[in-house]
């Protein structure tokens, strides 16, 4: 059984890579090929990592540099993490950098409009 499985489907005008597995040194650089093969200019990027049951350091970076890299391509990567993935961008403040969504549903409706006050549960802003 593959370490790592990934397929890519398109969705509300975005594309999005569905992960699988174990996200580490053995499996970033698949990552990285399907992210790379994900983009599309003016199409945003949602990176579904829900079902990751692990990642490394390797597996940071390459979320790091693919955000890094998202400039050209007209939008940042959304990514919904796991628990897994979440606590270890929470853990080393990857947050701060990365858009992170608590699922699917969210990171296809996108980022908040920069300088807008975000809306707490009751619709009030925070």
């Amino acid at each position: 059984m593959p370490r790592l499985e990934i397929s890519v489907t398109a969705q509300d005008g975005c594309h999005v890579l569905h992960v699988v597995g174990e996200l580490d040194m053995r499996t970033a650089p698949q990552l990285d090929a399907a992210l790379e093969e994900g983009r599309a200019p003016g199409t945003p990027l949602v990176l579904d990592l829900a079902r990751v049951r692990f990642i490394d350091s390797y597996g940071l970076r390459s979320l790091l540099l693919a955000n890094a890299d998202a400039g050209p391509w007209g939008s940042p990567l959304r990514i919904v993490a796991s628990r897994a993935v979440d606590r270890t961008i929470k853990l080393t403040e990857a947050d701060r950098v990365l858009d992170v969504y608590p699922d699917e549903e969210h990171a296809l409706a996108g980022p908040l409009v920069t300088g807008m006050p975000a809306a707490g549960p009751d619709g009030r802003t925070v």
